[in-house]
């Protein structure tokens, strides 16, 4: 029917997706063009359909809310984005984010079906509120960058180069590191900091081959220590997280405790804390391993308009987490480690 507003339904459970539409079928104004189950298909789903008004849910798997309201402003889209969450997700610190990042509003899941109607009532009216008015949708953010400091989006001048690296392997990744670190040459400018997700002792052997093998020098990366430009960090394995801080005019290792039952030191915590810190002058690079632990902080490093590399499935021992980011349309390029050599190497000009 002319004239209808039309609605794209983003949610990971089956029975949302299927309570939304049901609502959004029982008035003739609203035409729901689709559904996606995360943050990744919304987007694809987006460009495809060219919804005037996603009902984006705050936590689902692959890309968030949040980080999907983020990437849809790079890609300069014209859509307004109602926020679904549960009920002890309305004071959060995520939501919160939410709104910042461009949401026009938020709903709270009802907790009974003596709840709907009132849900029904208040989506439909804040499904037109928003699409009537072009200062409910999110922002275009294609064309602007980051500035690091003040966190302000302002007019590109097009890319710059990255003084900074974080590389984040698990299984199977200290056989990749062996041949990544000694072909950086002598040259290298950039500070790289790499998370192994492996024991300590493989840790520990990794840094005594790299003395000898490396031509850039290897370090274990401490507590407090400032990050070094030309050198390669090494991030001790145990049960702490590490994230880059700002301290005065320098970069620091800031060790935390893990903030959740996954793999530590987190590969995720740490990039997002570099992408926060270094912003598009930051380099992600993800090797062999296994689980997602680095999806999350590829994204954060996609979002702050920073450079991207996944190891390619040839070279890979275990192709698991670099293939997800793959999927996930969070890397730049994907090479093999020669290549990944010769991008860090090259990332100072």
């Amino acid at each position: 029917m002319a004239g209808q507003v039309t609605v794209l339904i983003v949610d990971d459970s089956p029975i949302m997706q299927k309570l939304l539409t049901t609502m959004m079928d029982g008035d003739k104004r609203i035409q729901v063009v689709g559904v996606a189950s995360n943050g990744e298909e919304c987007i694809q789903k987006t460009i495809q359909l060219k919804p005037q008004v996603i009902l984006m849910d705050l936590e689902m798997p692959i890309l968030d809310g949040v980080n999907a309201i983020k990437e849809l402003s790079l890609k300069n889209l014209e859509v307004a984005v109602l926020l679904t969450c549960d009920f002890s997700q309305k004071d959060s610190n995520q939501l919160q984010e939410g709104i910042k990042a461009g949401a026009f509003d938020f709903f709270v899941k009802p907790k009974s079906t003596m709840e709907i109607d009132k849900y029904q009532r208040q989506v439909i009216t804040k499904i037109f509120v928003a699409s009537f008015s072009k200062t409910k949708q999110i922002p275009k953010l294609g064309d602007m960058t980051v500035d690091t400091v003040s966190g302000v989006a302002t007019p590109g001048a097009g890319p710059r180069s990255k003084r900074y690296v974080v590389v984040g392997c698990s299984t199977g990744g200290k056989m990749d590191l062996t041949h990544l670190v000694p072909a950086l040459p002598e040259s290298t400018q950039a500070a790289i900091i790499v998370v192994i997700q492996q024991p300590a002792f493989i840790v520990q052997a990794f840094i005594k081959e790299m003395a000898t093998a490396s031509k850039v020098p290897v370090r274990l990366a401490e507590n407090g220590a400032q990050v070094q430009n030309r050198q390669v960090s090494i991030v001790p394995a145990g049960d702490k997280d590490v994230l880059v801080d700002k301290s005065g005019e320098t970069f620091i290792f800031k060790f935390v405790d893990p903030d959740d039952n996954t793999n530590h030191p987190s590969i995720d915590r740490l990039m997002e804390s570099a992408a926060t810190a270094f912003g598009k002058d930051l380099c992600g690079v993800i090797l062999s391993g296994t689980g997602l632990d680095g999806l999350k902080g590829m994204q954060s490093i996609r979002v702050a308009k920073g450079l991207t590399l996944v190891q390619d499935k040839a070279s890979c021992a275990v192709n698991q987490l670099p293939a997800a980011v793959a999927k996930a349309n969070l890397a730049h390029e994907t090479l093999n480690v020669a290549k990944i050599a010769e991008k860090i190497s090259g990332s100072v000009k």
